[in-house]
C-alpha cells in the first residue's frame, strides 16, 4: 500500500515568491488529508531551493543540476512519488481549503 493517498508534484524555475505562496497554501491544508509534496527545482538562480529547504522542511526537494523543463521535472517527481494518486501543480498556483 502507498505511503500517501496523494502526491503533489511541483516543478519550479526562478519563481521564488510564487513558489513560497504555493507552498504556504499547501501548508494551510495539510491537515485535510495525508499528502506529500515533491518539488523539483530546475537549477534556479534566485534562491528558490534554499528558501524551500529553510521555510518548508516537510517538502521533498530535488535540486537539479540543469533545467529539465516542466515535463522533465514533473516526470522526475512522478517517478519518486510515494502516493497512489498524483496532482501536478504549477509553482504559481495557490490551493484553497
Amino acid at each position: 500500500m502507498p505511503d500517501f493517498e496523494l502526491s503533489v508534484t511541483i516543478c519550479s524555475w526562478n519563481t521564488l515568491e510564487d513558489t513560497r505562496a504555493c507552498l504556504r497554501s499547501l501548508e494551510a491544508v495539510r491537515t485535510e488529508c495525508p499528502f506529500e509534496v515533491i518539488l523539483v527545482d530546475n537549477n534556479s538562480e534566485d534562491g528558490s531551493p534554499d528558501m524551500v529547504a529553510s521555510e518548508f522542511p516537510w517538502v521533498v526537494l530535488h535540486r537539479m543540476e540543469r533545467n529539465l523543463g516542466f515535463t522533465g521535472g514533473q516526470n522526475f517527481a512522478l517517478e519518486s512519488r510515494k502516493g497512489r494518486h498524483a496532482f501536478l501543480l504549477n509553482s504559481d498556483a495557490v490551493v484553497h481549503p
